[in-house]
């Protein structure tokens, strides 16, 4: 699962310490002795599958039922990605120090930090 979106089915193992990652999708494998970078290198050669298909310019009948399973979930995974980035941007102001209108006590020429009074001592009661 990469952003929300199932990617693939797989099967689970353990072998020698790795856990094992097999789509029962498509042809991608891959383990790691922690199952977190497993994931992550399952979903990473699922992608690499699905770019690999993608550019080329022939393609057997299994490499285009892969590809036909990988592109719209990849898709949905880039379209999320856009989504929250977009959201991420909404959040993202610009402070305009132009707006002073006057020097004084408001001009950040004349602003220095304040210093926090020392705190008083606990009173044990």
């Amino acid at each position: 699962m990469a952003l929300g979106h199932i990617i693939s089915f797989a099967e689970h193992w353990e072998e020698d310490g790795v856990h094992v990652l097999r789509s029962l999708d498509f042809d991608v494998i891959a383990g790691d002795a922690n199952f977190q970078k497993a994931v992550d290198q399952f979903v990473e050669k699922a992608e690499d599958l699905w770019s690999y298909l993608s550019g080329l310019e022939t393609i057997s009948e299994n490499e285009n039922e892969m590809f036909l399973k990988l592109a719209p979930r990849f898709l949905e995974i880039y379209k999320e990605f856009e989504r929250r980035e977009a959201r991420r941007r909404e959040r993202v102001i610009s402070i305009n120090f132009g707006r002073f209108r006057q020097r004084g006590e408001h001009s950040l020429r004349n602003w220095h930090p304040s210093i926090p009074a020392p705190a008083s001592p606990v009173s044990h009661v």
